[in-house]
Order: structure tokens, then C-alpha cells, then sequence
């Protein structure tokens, strides 16, 4: 996992660097008058912008409710051709000049040296001298490992334990049709084929559906899983597609955008960074202290309950150095650059033999698993009982928060007219769930004796809304000066023990300002 999240990442930061570097050089078009090359840079950032924004909003569209589930499917799976299509008609709407924006110039089929010069190279093999065939074998040992290591990392991806695949994973037949492939593409002319990241993985999630499984002899409760229907149809079709494009792109590929190609580019390395260890713990390390304990109220790795999060940085950030290292070396070494791949493979004896040295192997087994196992949304309480205890330093449970600090939490970068008593529907049936919620929990303190228990639910009952958000009829964008607020009123007095929050929302009258 180690080797295998580093490379993901790196491909993806070289994908996002050649979107950047793209939509740049969409300044430099050559055009006339010269002015019309700063609407084409700023028309491709806008349609960039559009791509990447509508694209990843329908890749969330299972989760719409609105809509058929078939209808939603298609959009969740296609939503990323679809507005390629969608945008690149959008871009006729500029007017002024028909060579903005600049667009993909495909030269025609009979025009290809493929067709006059390529095709004809393994009748020209026999004309390669000693001498050259030795040089080969550098680049090609390169190329050998940049193909091993990347096949094998994309189809453990993209059969990982998450995805309850049925059928056996065959590394072996796939490295053996990849080097038979490679060869003919060789004797042809042809580039090589490789089924490189991050496709293979979303190939896969595309082909996912969540089931939920049966209550089991215990009678617990079923659980919500991975399906893949796995096939060779939609394979065939995809490499189909290509062999039709190859034929057609001279009269499709000419209406697509240079700049939708970049947004794609963009697109392709955000969607890869879900899922990967080394993107959520860089967020969990550089998220606020007070905000970090969220990360354990929603589903989350093993690692975060039972390896020292020092440890967890120290792994952290030796693998991002790696990853810094290795993308340096590839972007700025010139010819040098093509030796990445060893580099990459340099990662293996790195982790197996430096690691265990500077990380105890428990929290190893736990940071590098092959399978991620995820634990439910935790709290305190239940991770007390587990024997899974989390350090209060670095996931603190409780943060005694000002009334300033929570007046800019509920009010910035939010409309700033409101009226009270406004709620949507959900939060009015989360209200009511959790009031009965309340109710079950009162009545079993009730019954237990637990003066402290039936207290807690007595004042859940007593709130007025199920959101902590202070209730104002206007108020003015400047915050008004709470730095003198007395939040410590005596509390004995009314016989309760209010939290920070509860005394700034009693203290708050926004009605006033």
C-alpha cells in the first residue's frame, strides 16, 4: 500500500500539472488580432472551470433524490462524456471569431506516417545494429518496470477487498498478455498499451452497486456492501470505442476544446484521490486540532484508533518526501527523468527494511495493511469500551468555544437574512427523531435511577430546535464586539450546567442589531 498510494498520488499530480500547464499555454494561441488570445485563455478557464464542477457533481448523482435510479446510474457512470458533449456545443456560443477557442487539430487518416512509414518497422528490424540493440536495453528495462509496477498497482486497485470481487485476480496472465502486446505493438509501430492508473479503478467503481445483506442467524443487522458486476462486455466496448474513434477522429476529436481536454486531465486526478491513505492523513494532519475528532464520528481506518498519531505523521511525512522526491526527479531532471520507474520500485526495500527500524511493526501492520479496514462513526464512549483510546492532545473530545467564535462559525459565508423558526424538512424530521430519541433514553434513566442520565435528556427535551444555529431576524455583516461577553454566569443559581454553547445562545438576542 505504501509503494502503490505513492505512485497513485504521483500520477495524479502529474495529470494536475499538465491540466495547469495546458490551460496557461491557452494564452500563448496563436491568434489574430492579438487580444482574441486573452479571450481564449480566459473562455478555456471558464470552460475548465464548468467541466471539472458539473462533471463531479454528476458523479455524486446515486446519491440525488430526485430522479430514477436508472436515470441517476447514467449520470454517476457517463456524467464526464456527457458534458464533454454538453460543453463543447456550449463553446459555438462565442462568437467573433471561429478560431476561439482554440480547438483539437487531428490530422487526417491518409495523412498519418503510421499508415506510410510505421506499419512497415518490423520489415525494417533487420537493419538495427549490435550497438543499438545493447542502448535498447536501458530504456526498455525502464519501460519493463514502469509497466510491471503500474499493471500490478491498478489491478490491486481496482480488485481490492472493498469491492467483494468473485472472481479469482489472474496477475499473471495479465502481465503475459501485457507482454505479449507490447511486443506486437512494437513490430508495428505502435506506442505500448498499458491499462494505466487511474482508469482501471474507476473502470471498476463504475461497475459497483451497493446491496445490503441479510440479517444474519443472530439476528444482527445487515450491512451495506460493494457489488461488481463483473463482465468482458464493457471492456470490449471501451477498446471497440477506440478502434471507432481512431477511424472517426479526424470529424469528432476537431469540436472538443483544447481546454476540455486539460478540465479532463484535472477531473481524472481529483476522482483518484478518494480512497487514498496518503491524501486523508495529509488532511487529518493539517486539520484544525479542535475539528480533528470529527474525523473519527464518520467512518473511518483502523489506523486512526490504534497507532500513535505521532507515528502517523513520522509516516506521513516520510511518504510525502518520497512523493516530492520522485516528482522532482521526473519533472525537473530532464533526460534523467525517464528513470522514475526505478525510483518508484526503490520505494519496496525502503518500506520492508528502513521502516520497521523508525515505526513499531504493529503500527506498520495498521498504516500499510493491504486491506483498509474501516470502523463505524465512534464516540468516546464506545471507543472507551473497546479498549481503543485516542490521545486528547491531538483529537481533543470537547473545546470550550467563545461566543465570538461561534458567531462567525454560524454566520460567514451564510445569507444573512433570516427568520426564525425557518427550518427545512429534514432538519424538522431530524428534530423530531431525535426528540423520541430523547424520550426512549429519559424513560430508560427513569427506570434505571440515573438522576444524571434522565438530567442529560431532560434538557434535549427542553430545546426548542434541533440545531445549535441562534435564531435572528437581521443582523449586519459586522460582527459586533463580544469580546466582553460574560459567558461565566453562576449556573448554581439555576441549578443546570450549561456548556459554552448553550450560554452563548441564551446571552446572543440578534433581534437587537
Amino acid at each position: 500500500r505504501f509503494c502503490g498510494e505513492t505512485f497513485g498520488m504521483l500520477i495524479a499530480i502529474l495529470f494536475l500539472q499538465q491540466a495547469i500547464k495546458g490551460l496557461v499555454d491557452e494564452f500563448d494561441y496563436e491568434v489574430e488580432p492579438s487580444y482574441w488570445r486573452t479571450v481564449n485563455g480566459l473562455f478555456g478557464l471558464l470552460l475548465a472551470f464548468l467541466y471539472v464542477w458539473s462533471s463531479h457533481t454528476l458523479s455524486q448523482a446515486r446519491t440525488w433524490r430526485f430522479g430514477v435510479s436508472f436515470i441517476r446510474a447514467v449520470f454517476a457512470d457517463y456524467g464526464f462524456a456527457i458534458m464533454i458533449v454538453v460543453l463543447s456545443g456550449l463553446s459555438f456560443a462565442l462568437k467573433g471569431n471561429e478560431a476561439v477557442p482554440q480547438r483539437i487539430e487531428v490530422p487526417p487518416l491518409d495523412e498519418s506516417v503510421w499508415l506510410t512509414e510505421g506499419i512497415y518497422t518490423v520489415l525494417d528490424m533487420g537493419k538495427v545494429s549490435g550497438p543499438q540493440i545493447a542502448a535498447a536495453i536501458v530504456p526498455g528495462f525502464v519501460i519493463s518496470v514502469l509497466f510491471y509496477f503500474d499493471h500490478s498497482v491498478s489491478s490491486q486497485l481496482a480488485q481490492q477487498k472493498d469491492f467483494n470481487v468473485k472472481r479469482p485476480p489472474a496477475y499473471h496472465y495479465d502481465l503475459m498478455l501485457l507482454a505479449f502486446m507490447t511486443i506486437l505493438c512494437g513490430l508495428m509501430g505502435l506506442p505500448p498499451v498499458n491499462g494505466v492508473l487511474p482508469q482501471a479503478p474507476l473502470h471498476t467503481k463504475s461497475l459497483c452497486s451497493k446491496i445490503k445483506t441479510t440479517e444474519d442467524a443472530k439476528g444482527a443487522k445487515g450491512q451495506v456492501q460493494l457489488q461488481v458486476y463483473e463482465n468482458r462486455l464493457s471492456n470490449f466496448i471501451q477498446a471497440a470505442l477506440c478502434v471507432l474513434l481512431f477511424v472517426f477522429a479526424q470529424y469528432i476529436l476537431r469540436f472538443i476544446p483544447t481546454s476540455i481536454v486539460w478540465a479532463f486531465f484535472a477531473f481524472m486526478a481529483l476522482e483518484s484521490l478518494p480512497g487514498n491513505q496518503l491524501w486523508d492523513r495529509l488532511q487529518i494532519i493539517v486539520s484544525d486540532p479542535k475539528r480533528r475528532v470529527q474525523w473519527l464520528e464518520d467512518s473511518h481506518c483502523v489506523y486512526l484508533e490504534t497507532v500513535a498519531f505521532p507515528a502517523i505523521i513520522l509516516f506521513t511525512v516520510i511518504q510525502f518526501v518520497c512523493l516530492i522526491t520522485i516528482w522532482a526527479i521526473t519533472v525537473w531532471s530532464g533526460l534523467f527523468g525517464i528513470s522514475f520507474p526505478i525510483w518508484i520500485m526503490a520505494l519496496v526495500p525502503l518500506r520492508v527494511f528502513l521502516f520497521p527500524k523508525i515505526i513499531k511493526p504493529a503500527y506498520l501492520m495498521d498504516l500499510d495493511a493491504e486491506d483498509s479496514d474501516e470502523l463505524p462513526p465512534t464516540s468516546k464512549s464506545m471507543r472507551a469500551s473497546d479498549g481503543l483510546m485516542v490521545s486528547a492532545e491531538w483529537f481533543p473530545e470537547e473545546h470550550e468555544e467563545t461566543a465570538q467564535e461561534l458567531l462567525q462559525e454560524f454566520t460567514y459565508g451564510r445569507f444573512y437574512t433570516t427568520f426564525r423558526h425557518l427550518l427545512s424538512r429534514s432538519q424538522v424530521r431530524q428534530h423530531k427523531q431525535q426528540r423520541l430519541q430523547a424520550k426512549v433514553e429519559y424513560e430508560r434513566a427513569r427506570h434505571e435511577g440515573d438522576p444524571e442520565g434522565q438530567q442529560q435528556q431532560q434538557q434535549q427535551l427542553k430545546r426548542r430546535h434541533s440545531i445549535d444555529v441562534p435564531h435572528m431576524h437581521w443582523h449586519k455583516r459586522s460582527y459586533p464586539d463580544l469580546s466582553n461577553l460574560d459567558t461565566a454566569e453562576d449556573d448554581d443559581d439555576r441549578g443546570t450546567n450549561l456548556s459554552s454553547r448553550d450560554r452563548a445562545n441564551e446571552k446572543l438576542n440578534f433581534s437587537s442589531f
